[in-house]
């Protein structure tokens, strides 16, 4: 019998090599609450990330929003309505493709959290900061690199209240008629 190699290799290696632990912490910390983080001008906690309350899911949405675009992403918000609370955002960043930018992927998870008080406190590290660290953080690689097609690293609020902002996405991506290759969450 011959032996198959699994092991990554190349560019897939370097780019595995890259990720690091005390980074993944610090995003998780930054989003969990654990110490205080600056959002534009304000230097806040961010105690929950529960999607209906207004102002803690907001800034957790910017955030993500001043992540992506430290990387020199593009970076959008996807409005949706929320039954009974107003519209909320989803934040898409996208690297467009140099040669085939129609060919989309995306990689995805949920930024909103819940808890049994989550008006108050949702801090959420396993649901689902550690999640979103993951996206931003392979964003932070694979954003030095170029590809043949789109990456969208895409965080979705709503999710806690039954995948609601990733279905509204879906749905505005499907109308206009994208193409989705892969998801990876």
């Amino acid at each position: 019998q011959q032996s198959i190699d699994l092991a990554p290799a190349g560019l897939v290696q370097t780019s595995i090599d890259q990720i690091q632990l005390d980074r993944l912490r610090s995003l998780v910390g930054d989003l969990s609450g654990e110490w205080q983080v600056q959002i534009g001008a304000t230097l806040t906690t961010i105690l929950t990330r529960y999607s209906l309350t207004t102002t803690p899911i907001a800034y957790a949405v910017e955030y993500a929003v001043q992540h992506f675009e430290a990387l020199d992403l593009a970076v959008n918000t996807h409005s949706y309505p929320l039954a009974g609370s107003g519209t909320r955002q989803n934040v898409i960043a996208e690297q467009t493709g140099l040669w085939d930018p129609e060919r989309i992927f995306i990689l995805t998870a949920h930024l909103d959290s819940t808890s049994e008080d989550p008006y108050k406190s949702a801090p959420g590290a396993d649901d689902n900061a550690s999640g979103s660290a993951g996206v931003m953080a392979i964003a932070e690689i694979l954003s030095q690199l170029q590809f043949g097609c789109t990456i969208r690293y895409a965080l979705f609020t709503g999710e806690e209240q039954g995948l609601v902002g990733s279905g509204y996405y879906a749905q505005d991506i499907y109308v206009a008629g994208e193409e989705i290759e892969g998801v990876l969450n």
